[in-house]
């Protein structure tokens, strides 16, 4: 026998897929119902497909989306702090403006993804992040940097992206250019910047 509570949940979740599925249910329903959830809570949407879902401006921190498709999902402008990501396909939605600090994105797939201007401080992510299309503007941890700089935008967008403890010269030098034009950074100059920026 189901408990109350594993059934509230899984009519909730019904009712957000039906919705964001243009179903008779208006988007207000849907963050009506959000609105309700407890936010100290984990809402479980793993598992689901929201393919071409809107889910831009909500608040959806705490969410778990592990294993479900996103793909070409909106997700502009979205609280996403401490969403799980975990084997969810991401391929080509887009996270422009999004708060996902503290968000597990490893394992995911984010193939075309974009995350301009995201802030993505604190977010986990692996070497899926080298297959995103962008993330200018964006803001991370300097735990970060040694994968951005793996990225095949990464000269390009490199003095867009914050960094949390450096200076965009900081930045330009341990990725190997210089913003200012002048003589390379030497390799020393190079790792006393990274011990002081990652506490070592």
């Amino acid at each position: 026998m189901k408990s109350k509570e594993h059934t509230a949940r899984e009519r909730a979740r019904r009712v957000i897929r039906a919705v964001l599925r243009e179903s008779a249910m208006s988007r207000a329903d849907l963050e009506r119902l959000l609105q309700q959830a407890d936010k100290s809570k984990r809402l479980n949407l793993n598992d689901a497909d929201f393919r071409d879902a809107n889910f831009s401006g909500m608040d959806l921190r705490n969410t778990d989306f592990r294993f479900s498709d996103l793909q070409d999902a909106y997700l502009q402008n979205t609280n996403l702090q401490n969403v799980d990501f975990g084997h969810a396909n991401l391929q080509y939605a887009i996270l422009d403006d999004a708060d996902l600090r503290g968000a597990d994105l490893r394992d995911a797939d984010l193939q075309g993804a974009e995350f301009w201007r995201a802030d993505l401080r604190g977010a986990k992510f692996g070497a899926n992040i080298l297959d995103c299309q962008g993330f200018a503007g964006a803001k991370f941890t300097s735990t970060a940097l040694p994968l951005l700089i793996q990225h095949p935008g990464w000269l390009e967008l490199k003095d867009t992206v914050e960094i949390d403890g450096m200076s965009p010269d900081e930045v330009a030098a341990y990725s190997g250019s210089n913003t200012a034009n002048t003589a390379p950074v030497s390799e020393a100059k190079i790792r006393t910047i990274v011990r002081r920026v990652m506490g070592k």
